[in-house]
C-alpha cells in the first residue's frame, strides 16, 4: 500500500470538496477521457451458453422439434415435454391447478434450495421444478447440521404394535369410589364412578353409603340395563368390590371381574 499526501491527491480532494461547495441549482460533473476500455475481459451472459443438463432434450424438441434417435426414448420425451411450454426463453412446468413452475438447471438448484432452506424469501419465494426435487431436497436436510440437532424429528425406536385394551366401545370398565366429599342433602358425601376404556364415557352415583349392595344396583342399573353386558370390569381391591355377592353376581352374568392394586385403575 503506498500513502499519498492530500495535497499531492487533486481529484480526490476535489471530489470531498463537490458535495460540500455545491450551491442550489449548480451542477457540477467531473468528466475523465479514457482512451480504453475500463473492463479488459469480455462479459459474456452465461444464461445463452449454460449447459441446460436434463432439459437439453426437451429443449431441443419444443425448440427445434429434434427428437432422440432411439423411439422409446422419444416417446417418453414427447409425454415428459407436453407438460413443459417456453417462455421467454426459459423452460416452465405447467399442472392441472397449480401455477407454472420454473424449471432449473443442475447449477441453478443447490443455490435455490439454500435459499429456501434459510427462508430468506419467505411466502414469497417462487415454485420451481427438475426432476430429483424431493430427493435433493431430502439429502439436503439430512446434511444439514442445525436440522439433525434441532428439528422437529420423532426420534423414539420403533417398537412392536399392541392390541387395543378394549377391542369394542362399552366392552370393558374401570370402577371407583371418590371420596370424601362435603356431605349434601341426604348425607351424599361418595361418588361411584365407571369409565368405558374404549369410548371414555363416564357413569357416575352420589352414595350416602359405600355397600357391596349399592355397588350391585349400580352395575345393574346404570350400565347393565341402559348399555350391554360388558365383557370385564376393572376394580381394585375395596372391600365392596370383592365381596362374595358381588363376584357372585359378576359370575352369573359372565362379567370377567379383573382386581388391581389401590388408587388403579
Amino acid at each position: 500500500i503506498h500513502h499519498v499526501p492530500r495535497e499531492q491527491n487533486f481529484k480526490a480532494d476535489l471530489l470531498s470538496k463537490l458535495a460540500s461547495t455545491k450551491h442550489p441549482g449548480q451542477h457540477r460533473t467531473i468528466q475523465e477521457t479514457l482512451n480504453s476500455p475500463s473492463l479488459e475481459d469480455k462479459v459474456v451472459n452465461t444464461n445463452d451458453t449454460e449447459d441446460k443438463g436434463w432439459m437439453i432434450d426437451i429443449w431441443n424438441y419444443l425448440k427445434e422439434g429434434i427428437l432422440l434417435e432411439d423411439k422409446g426414448k422419444a416417446q417418453k420425451m414427447r409425454v415428459r415435454s407436453s407438460k413443459i411450454i417456453i417462455i421467454a426463453g426459459e423452460l416452465f412446468k405447467r399442472g392441472i391447478s397449480d401455477p407454472l413452475l420454473k424449471c432449473l438447471t443442475t447449477s441453478q438448484v443447490t443455490y435455490v434450495i439454500e435459499e429456501i432452506h434459510r427462508g430468506i424469501c419467505g411466502m414469497h419465494s417462487a415454485r420451481y421444478y427438475w426432476p430429483t426435487l424431493k430427493l435433493d431436497c431430502k439429502d439436503y436436510v439430512q446434511r444439514c447440521k442445525e436440522c439433525q440437532q434441532f428439528g422437529n424429528a420423532h426420534r423414539k425406536p420403533p417398537e412392536v404394535l399392541h392390541q387395543m385394551v378394549s377391542p369394542w366401545p362399552f366392552a370393558q370398565w374401570e370402577m371407583d369410589i371418590l371420596r370424601p366429599f362435603p356431605p349434601t342433602k341426604g348425607q351424599l358425601k361418595f361418588l361411584l364412578v365407571v369409565v368405558d376404556y374404549f369410548t371414555k364415557w363416564i357413569e357416575a352415583c352420589p352414595l350416602a353409603n359405600i355397600t357391596t349392595e349399592n355397588v350391585q344396583k349400580f352395575t345393574w342399573k346404570n350400565i347393565i340395563c341402559r348399555l350391554n353386558i360388558l365383557h370385564s370390569l376393572i376394580t381394585d381391591n375395596g372391600k365392596q368390590f370383592i365381596a362374595h355377592n358381588f363376584e357372585s353376581f359378576l359370575q352369573e352374568l359372565g362379567i370377567k371381574h379383573l382386581a388391581t392394586s389401590v388408587k388403579h385403575p
